[in-house]
């Protein structure tokens, strides 16, 4: 019985590790879900667009698209969630374009037009400080608003947490990535997650006004991440719960749209 019990925990102990050797090695496919579109797949959206590539360190190209109004109040800087591309992601552009605003979206790497791989955290970063730069060449950074959805919550709040932007939105954010991890794969030692994605440490760093909207029935990212962040809000940031709302659509929502209009 003994020797039987010990093979076993041998066997447990085994998938254990192959379940975390899995994890490591493919944790941009559990993370990432992108797809792409051929070069020149044409876009197809109610707003006049510019498509626009960015070169990396590295050569990459990072493909983005940029609506223009005339006369624009500033410039929004979206950052998308994990998935698809900016085929499905551009029609969020209408409620900052319907406001005054022009907006820059940026596909990460391997999603959509977008050349290259996911790697590591520090493409994102750097990827996404290129649209930054491309924005600073044409607006005063008092009048870029970076707004982050879900997985770009963390990449939005990093870039303003070391630029100086007007003001940060971060739609269906989570706490840091490790959360999720804890959440999705409780028994897995969080030091296999390449990517943290620190939002917490990000805003309390961050000094422009953060704004936060998140639904309260979110089975994506849990509601109580966002909970958790409000501990780091400056006294003058707000925090808005989307009630009886999911994690899709907050650029769709009442309670959202009628924010924006006041917060921009």
């Amino acid at each position: 019985m003994p020797k039987l019990i010990l093979q076993i925990i041998l066997v447990l102990i085994g998938i254990y590790l192959l379940i975390c050797i899995l994890l490591y090695f493919n944790q941009e496919k559990f993370i990432f879900h992108p797809t792409k579109v051929p070069k020149d797949f044409k876009y197809d959206f109610p707003h006049p667009f510019k498509e626009i590539y960015f070169t990396a360190s590295d050569s990459t190209k990072i493909h983005s698209l940029y609506f223009e109004v005339e006369n624009p109040k500033g410039v929004v800087y979206y950052l998308h969630g994990n998935s698809g591309d900016l085929s499905g992601w551009g029609d969020v552009a209408g409620a900052y374009l319907d406001l005054g605003y022009n907006i820059l979206m940026i596909d990460y790497r391997g999603f959509g037009k977008s050349e290259g791989q996911i790697h590591n955290e520090k493409h994102f970063y750097e990827d996404a400080q290129l649209g930054y730069d491309f924005l600073k060449a044409s607006f005063d950074e008092n009048q870029i608003i970076m707004v982050g959805y879900s997985v770009g919550t963390g990449t939005a709040s990093h870039l303003a947490s070391t630029n100086n932007p007007k003001l940060l939105i971060l739609q269906s954010p989570y706490y840091n990535l490790t959360e999720i991890m804890k959440m999705r794969v409780p028994f897995t030692p969080t030091s296999l997650l390449k990517y943290k994605f620190e939002n917490a440490q990000n805003i309390s760093k961050t000094k422009c006004p953060v704004y936060i909207f998140h639904g309260d029935s979110d089975l994506v990212i849990s509601y109580h991440n966002s909970i958790k962040l409000k501990e780091h809000l400056k006294e003058k940031d707000e925090y808005t719960t989307l009630e009886n709302f999911g994690h899709n659509a907050v650029n769709e929502h009442p309670l959202f749209l009628s924010k924006l209009k006041l917060i921009l």
